[in-house]
């Protein structure tokens, strides 16, 4: 959602698993020049094509979102077979790296969680081994559940040099403008 020289996306929190919002304005630095001390973690679960998770009830799908559209072409290779090499077309432009149904955005929100206003990108992605045991077909929506997941080797976290700032809004900001 577009509006005011900002956009609006829905996000999931990383303690309880509840909807929240945050808030980007337009032309923020980015990457944002933060202190890594002054940042906190943004997780993308990237869904795979074959997971059964429903892409509609996931936070972003490749196509509208503008921001990660495709698994990175290194990332994708590494995993074999569970983001397939392709090129999407959005209105964003045209990508090419690994196809996957879409993502969801995880942070802390305060006072339970890991909670800033720049928060530092890490890409959550899923091994061949969740799709053989079907760790793949099911949302992460805690810390707790990701945790579990790194720790039966289902998913991998990739740390990227992207810290950007937003903020966490409430659900009117969201509403009031679809």
């Amino acid at each position: 959602m577009f509006f005011a020289q900002a956009s609006v996306e829905p996000a999931v929190n990383d303690a309880d698993g509840s909807t929240v919002y945050l808030l980007t304005p337009n032309n923020a630095p980015f990457p944002s020049n933060a202190n890594p001390v002054a940042t906190a973690p943004l997780y993308l679960p990237m869904y795979p094509l074959s997971s059964t998770v429903t892409a509609a009830g996931l936070n972003c799908q490749p196509t509208n979102c503008d921001h990660v559209n495709v698994v990175p072409p290194p990332l994708a290779a590494a995993l074999g077979p569970v983001y397939p090499s392709g090129t999407i077309s959005t209105p964003f432009g045209s990508f090419t790296g690994g196809l996957y149904k879409g993502h969801d955005h995880l942070v802390g929100v305060a006072p339970t969680g890991d909670f800033n206003v720049a928060w530092h990108v890490i890409l959550v992605a899923f091994t061949p081994k969740a799709l053989f045991d079907g760790a793949a077909n099911t949302r992460i929506m805690t810390l707790a559940q990701l945790g579990a997941d790194v720790a039966n080797n289902d998913v991998i976290e990739v740390s990227t040099p992207i810290t950007f700032n937003c903020s966490i809004v409430n659900e009117r900001v969201y509403t009031q403008h679809i």
